[in-house]
């Protein structure tokens, strides 16, 4: 039996034993918490935070907390993971009813993509890039794990796990459950003459990995931002990989639809419209285009002005 004066640190080890979490969902969690015991220790609360001790005016300011130095995208985020934990010691006995906190204003940015000629600068500098991965030129690499992206609209973790082994003669990837958001279904997807083709130039090969980055993954980063500087282009967050993943979306939304791209990328339409579909490539429905002018005199008319 957990002791009442549990701290919320202890629960989400006790949460977390036992259920299926993602290891990402459980450090993202893991961090919020630890965020919440550094913000108790600034304003001389108990840390670690015991879970009876939280309340809607605790967590609230706990939020502007984080709001000076952390998106409200972010802030929102990280106030889901404790809300959970609140709800679920609610109910195993180990504190009130959790209040209800509101999250808070989120602005809804128009999605970043990049257009096709930006897209080709980019591999245009992926050429000039020296030296060797494994038995790959590093130069070729780029250019196949990019355009696995631009013919799939998978995500970094996918390119990055995806093996030799898991290409397919009728010119498709396959991707196991394991390597996917969720990890719940393989996903095949199928590849273009032109991405098969760039492939097979590194081929036959002794390496393990199609895209055989050799660093620790979160410095992946770091080398595409230096790709991007190079083309002219910016590489702030919203032009990372993702970037990638949404200009795809997007043009294929501008010619099959926003229904049909969603579909063929994995998640709903609403999620697409949100989040991927960039209306510089694929515009929306315009009210320009649909309703009646009214008659107007552009011209200006002198007035005579009394004073």
């Amino acid at each position: 039996m957990i002791a009442a004066s549990i701290t919320l640190e202890q629960f989400l080890r006790d949460y977390a034993h036992g259920r299926w979490l993602d290891p990402k969902t459980q450090q993202q969690m893991e961090i919020s918490v630890r965020l919440l015991d550094r913000y108790a220790r600034e304003i001389g609360k108990p840390s670690p935070v015991p879970l009876y001790d939280l309340s809607a005016d605790y967590l609230i300011n706990w939020m502007k907390w984080l709001a000076q130095t952390r998106s409200p995208k972010t802030v929102n985020n990280k106030r889901g993971d404790i809300m959970v934990l609140l709800r679920e010691g609610n109910r195993r006995g180990h504190c009130g009813p959790a209040e209800e906190v509101r999250k808070m204003p989120e602005p809804e940015r128009c999605p970043v993509a990049w257009r096709l000629p930006e897209i080709e600068a980019i591999f245009e500098q992926c050429n000039r890039l020296p030296g060797y991965w494994e038995d790959c030129r590093v130069s070729l690499a780029w250019k196949i794990g990019l355009l696995l992206f631009w013919d799939t609209g998978c995500r970094l973790e996918e390119v990055l796990l995806s093996e030799i082994r898991h290409l397919r003669s009728d010119m498709t990837l396959f991707v196991p459950a394991e390597h996917r958001k969720g990890k719940r279904a393989d996903r095949v997807y199928p590849l273009h003459q032109q991405t098969w083709d760039v492939i097979s130039t590194s081929l036959p090969t002794n390496r393990k990995k199609i895209f055989p980055f050799p660093c620790k993954r979160r410095q992946i980063w770091g080398y595409l931002k230096r790709i991007l500087r190079a083309a002219g282009l910016p590489d702030d967050r919203a032009h990372m990989f993702h970037c990638l993943r949404r200009s795809a979306e997007s043009y294929a939304a501008k010619e099959k639809g926003v229904q049909w791209a969603a579909e063929a990328i994995g998640h709903s339409s609403v999620i697409a419209k949100k989040y991927y579909i960039s209306e510089d490539i694929a515009p929306r429905q315009r009210l320009i285009d649909a309703i009646p002018r009214p008659q107007v005199d552009a011209r200006e008319t002198l007035q005579l002005m009394l004073f």
